[in-house]
């Protein structure tokens, strides 16, 4: 039983056995399954059980909102003087099947250099060769690593307009079990989709309007989007390419759903729609680590002028386009060409790096 007992099961039991049953669970019995499970499973017994149950039924709406509360209850909010209808993030749930460069985080520098503020949650690879984590560790631009650096995070958004953080991060203690009982699946080799798959970064301590969230399943979209809503975004894009990338495409058509203000719509888009040119898989395929990152690099210092800059771009117009910025996303994908190569956007990367280096 490990450390939970007592009236801990008492709590835990019931809903472990709601699941086994096939029955859905209320959001406050979701948000008290990962708030006990995760401060008190040091086995990861139940928090094997609880996830299991969850993904072999299908998580709903209700259910992740409940695992995004427990986010919540475990980070709090950073509260930053920036107001919340000029902040973007465009973090999501990974797991795409051609392997790229770490497009968000590209993207995420192209619009910092546009104006944009961007507060960008970041991890490690899971499927990738290079998480946002990865990218900005081998730049040289560091992670806050504790809840006493929140401040910085603060200050990086208001100051810089862009900041990388990782949740996990600021508040360790209290992912500890989960991060441990990550580490026994992957020892044991017991791999499985989770909640985390689907929403890890739904949920932001920084509260903003607008949100961009790429999925790599397609039959996630609509929940994802419903779930952005509960969560309280006012302008949501959740975008899924086709072809296999959990981000919008240039080598197919994009599936979208755009929630603005309450008023739905779900469309596909293709890489004319963008003004580039379709491009072939092998065009913006990574072989490993170390081409993910060089690629990264080149996209960012104006070095790369094909496919690999383009996927970039169009992923930095879906942001241009959602702030409001430009008017559709062929003009924000022009943006994003002309920033990166006028060397506004390769600035940007420097001038966080040399911030980074000096604090």
């Amino acid at each position: 039983m490990g450390v939970i007992n007592g009236l801990f099961m008492d709590k835990i039991e019931p809903i472990i056995k709601k699941l086994s049953l096939g029955d859905s669970l209320t959001v406050e019995e979701s948000r008290l399954a990962f708030n006990v499970i995760g401060d008190f499973d040091r086995d990861g017994y139940f928090f094997t059980a609880l996830t299991m149950g969850l993904m072999s039924k299908k998580p709903t709406l209700n259910e992740l909102y409940g695992f995004c509360l427990d986010r919540q209850d475990r980070i709090g909010s950073i509260n930053v003087g920036v107001d919340r209808s000029k902040i973007i993030d465009l973090s999501g749930g990974g797991g795409d099947v051609i392997k790229t460069i770490n497009v968000s985080t590209a993207a995420a520098i192209v619009l910092a250099a546009g104006g944009v503020y961007v507060a960008k949650q970041c991890a490690k690879a899971m499927t990738g060769f290079m998480g946002s984590s990865d990218v900005l560790e081998e730049i040289g631009i560091p992670i806050p690593t504790d809840k006493a650096e929140t401040d910085s995070i603060k200050e990086f958004l208001e100051k810089n307009g862009l900041v990388f953080y990782n949740y996990a991060s600021l508040s360790p203690k209290r992912f500890i079990n989960f991060l441990n009982w990550r580490k026994k699946m992957i020892r044991i080799g017991l791999k499985y989709f989770i909640p985390h798959h689907i929403a890890s970064f739904a949920y932001s301590p920084i509260a903003m309007d607008n949100r961009i969230y790429g999925v790599a399943n397609p039959n996630h979209m609509t929940l994802l989007g419903e779930l952005l809503q509960k969560l309280g975004y006012k302008k949501i894009m959740v975008v899924h390419g086709i072809d296999g990338l959990d981000e919008v495409s240039n080598i197919g058509k994009t599936k979208i759903i755009e929630i603005v203000d309450g008023k739905k719509k779900e469309y596909e888009v293709s890489p004319a729609d963008f003004g580039v040119k379709k491009a072939a898989i092998k065009d913006i395929a990574v072989r490993n680590r170390k081409q993910a990152f060089q690629d990264f690099t080149r996209v960012l210092f104006g070095e790369d002028d094909d496919a690999k800059r383009d996927l970039v771009a169009v992923n930095a117009a879906a942001g241009f386009y959602l702030t409001g910025k430009v008017k559709n996303l062929k003009e924000g994908t022009q943006l994003a060409i002309e920033l990166i190569e006028s060397g506004k956007v390769s600035n940007k990367l420097e001038e966080i790096m040399n911030l980074s280096l000096n604090d």
